[in-house]
């Protein structure tokens, strides 16, 4: 997905979560636990400023002034080096708490634009499996095993597990050992521990150790 496009989605998403701040900030974010729709939104706005390197948040405003603030420098930001890392990593950023709000405030849940939710869940497979373990896979130790010829499909990707981290490569046959599946968007929000409406099947062990592996990676990132 070209950056333009994440640009847009970005925006739209920004654009719904300034409105659901302008709701009750106190109520509790069930998918978040222990945070309310404020610190959702702070989250979100001291994500923005670290991305341009402006983490202290501006003194004295409330949650939808730092988002705009945030978003503001994070715009002028891409428009003079547009990054398509941190656009499609700030654009699924967004969106996923966009949801988280929408949850909490108990409105209508915007669904996922298919092609981004489809390109989303490269991203997170890529940034919070390969990556992560790849890079640091001490921290990930108890739950890198060796699979061998074994592997784990999640759409359409390939999930192989070894003791020196995960690889995520495109499927190219469908004897898995496992599988989650299901509209795009659905799938994201699985990965993202946020819904379980997919059609999980075959090795029960093998996704709970993703499961594992991924909520491990959120936490550590």
């Amino acid at each position: 997905m070209d950056s333009g496009r994440l640009l847009g989605i970005l925006a739209d998403e920004v654009r719904r979560l300034r409105v659901l701040a302008g709701g009750d900030l106190t109520a509790p974010v069930p998918t978040c636990p222990g945070w309310t729709v404020g610190n959702l939104v702070a989250h979100v706005a001291r994500g923005f400023r670290t991305v341009v390197g402006k983490e202290a948040e501006p003194p004295d405003t409330t949650a939808v002034t730092a988002l705009d603030q945030a978003y503001a420098a994070l715009s002028a930001a891409f428009a003079d080096r547009p990054d398509r890392f941190w656009i499609r990593r700030m654009a699924q950023e967004a969106a996923i708490h966009r949801f988280d709000a929408e949850v909490a405030l108990g409105t209508p849940l915007t669904p996922f634009p298919e092609d981004f939710a489809a390109d989303a869940i490269g991203e997170m497979l890529d940034v919070f499996l390969h990556r992560e373990t790849r890079t640091w896979p001490e921290d990930y130790a108890p739950d890198l095993t060796e699979w061998g010829t074994h592997w784990l499909r999640v759409a359409d990707w390939r999930v192989d597990v070894h003791p020196t981290g995960v690889d995520v490569t495109p499927i190219e046959s469908l004897d898995a050992d496992a599988s989650v599946l299901g509209r795009p968007g659905a799938v994201l929000l699985w990965l993202y521990n946020r819904g379980e409406d997919v059609q999980v099947s075959g090795d029960p062990e093998r996704i709970a150790q993703v499961r594992r592996l991924l909520t491990t990676a959120m936490n550590v990132v």
